[in-house]
């Protein structure tokens, strides 16, 4: 457990995305998810409800970035757990429902979202600006990408769910990127 805990999300989210492409419960048909199914995700996550920009200080910056990040890791290591529940079940033969993995990914997707909306409401110091915004702008993508993964789960849609993986995985390389910049840059631990 403490191994997980020095792990970055991405690097979780990665994995833990990346053994949903072997789960069978990911399969079935082929149509494609309808237009703006993400598009409602992202909005919701730009635009945070409460006003909670903080100044560049480093300091302040950091406190608000840990707390934001901890969330993300969390839905990570969740995510993960959600992976080897299907892994287990697989192994033994059984099968975990569309309709499960749906709920879940979807409820993982809704856990994030204050995460997401805490980066948002950041304002990075001068040291980590690019990072911390190539990392902002891929959280929001990575969460409606979530999303759009439960909503194709629960429609059968495997090949929109492939996609949405290898999406996820991208979005997730970007995060885990700028995590590391961020936390080396502002010697964070």
């Amino acid at each position: 457990m403490r191994a997980l805990r020095k792990m970055t999300a991405g690097v979780l989210l990665c994995l833990a995305i990346a053994g949903c492409v072997a789960i069978a419960g990911c399969g079935g048909g082929n149509t494609k998810r309808p237009t703006g199914t993400a598009t409602t995700s992202i909005a919701a996550l730009v635009t945070p409800t409460t006003s909670t920009t903080t100044t560049a200080d480093p300091a302040t910056f950091a406190t608000g970035y840990e707390q934001s990040w901890g969330i993300m890791k969390r839905v990570g290591v969740e995510i993960l757990g959600a992976i080897n529940e299907v892994k287990r079940a697989s192994a033994k033969h059984q099968s975990v429902s569309n309709g499960h993995i749906a709920s879940e990914f979807a409820t993982f997707a809704a856990e994030m979202e204050p995460g997401v909306i805490g980066l948002g409401g950041l304002t990075p110091p001068a040291s980590v600006r690019s990072a911390f915004r190539s990392m902002a702008v891929a959280s929001v993508q990575l969460a409606a990408t979530l999303r759009s993964f439960s909503t194709d789960a629960a429609a059968s849609r495997g090949a929109q769910g492939q996609r949405d993986i290898a999406a996820y995985l991208a979005y997730a390389a970007v995060i885990d990127k700028d995590a590391l910049t961020i936390y080396k840059k502002l010697g964070l631990k």
